[in-house]
């Protein structure tokens, strides 16, 4: 959804003078009224993200990546963004042996997936994708 710290600081104190049954009603309320939800999105989308949302975060919890002999590109904003985790090309350097390609995006963790960010995005992926075709081609024509 992309909250910014004072959306998340007005709703937090509005979600305390609310009973816990209508808190979430409450919050989806307060999302439409700032236009941080999808036009028509109903209450039931909402709650099965959320659903999908606890799953994720409980398997990323639980999950322990092992170091491998690949390379990883990063796409990273270039803002921070409420939250968010200290340097993740450092972690992922940990992780990739082969080395991470840094690609910085403008924007934060929910704004470089949108307009105009968004298309920074998708020029910088494509280019990526591009150059693994490049090398998939040369790996194909050697071994014949």
């Amino acid at each position: 959804m992309g909250l910014r710290l004072e959306h998340l600081q007005t709703l937090r104190e509005a979600l305390r003078t609310v009973n816990k049954d209508a808190q979430l009603d409450h919050a989806l309320d307060h999302l439409r009224r700032h236009h941080l939800l999808p036009p028509g999105m109903a209450a039931s989308e909402i709650r099965a993200l959320l659903r999908v949302f606890k799953s994720n975060m409980q398997a990323a919890r639980s999950y322990l990546p092992r170091a491998s002999r690949i390379k990883v590109t990063l796409f990273k904003a270039n803002e921070p963004s409420t939250g968010s985790a200290g340097d993740t090309a450092a972690d992922w350097e940990g992780l990739a042996l082969d080395g991470v390609d840094v690609r910085e995006i403008p924007g934060d963790h929910f704004t470089m997936m949108r307009e105009p960010h968004v298309r920074v995005l998708a020029e910088q992926l494509n280019e990526c994708l591009q150059q693994q075709q490049t090398v998939l081609d040369h790996v194909r024509a050697a071994s014949i």
